[in-house]
């Protein structure tokens, strides 16, 4: 199961091991991915994002690196040139775990509930 921390700082876990997000703008491409909700993200958009204000010349090859990186920290196991099976591509983007619905909080759909909930009457906490 794939764990996705973003209260606090961003952790992403598979099978309950911590998985190393490759840098800040890994972590903002793996955000984007999965604030989409399983819809595809069209490169165009991602590369906009992580470049607002100039686009370097090498940025889709840089995001190809990022997404290659990231595949390798997320699926390990995964033999070099087989289909990924969590960032996946799609015409014109990326597509994160396709095949499933991705709704917060519901462990069936693939995320993991909290642990605690807190109500929004009780926060912040009381010293």
């Amino acid at each position: 199961m794939i764990t996705m921390k973003v209260l606090g700082p961003f952790r992403a876990e598979v099978d309950g091991r911590p998985v190393d997000t490759r840098g800040r703008l890994g972590r903002m491409v793996l955000l984007q991915l999965l604030l989409a909700r399983g819809a595809v993200v069209p490169t165009e958009r991602i590369i906009e994002r992580l470049w607002p204000t100039r686009v370097p010349p090498s940025a889709q090859t840089s995001l190809h690196a990022y997404v290659a990186r990231l595949r390798r920290a997320l699926e390990p196991e995964r033999a070099p040139r087989t289909p990924a099976r969590i960032l996946v591509s799609a015409p014109y983007g990326y597509s994160p775990w396709t095949g499933r619905r991705w709704t917060p909080g519901c462990s069936r759909t693939g995320w993991r509930p909290a642990r605690r909930r807190v109500h929004p009457r009780s926060w912040p906490p009381s010293t």
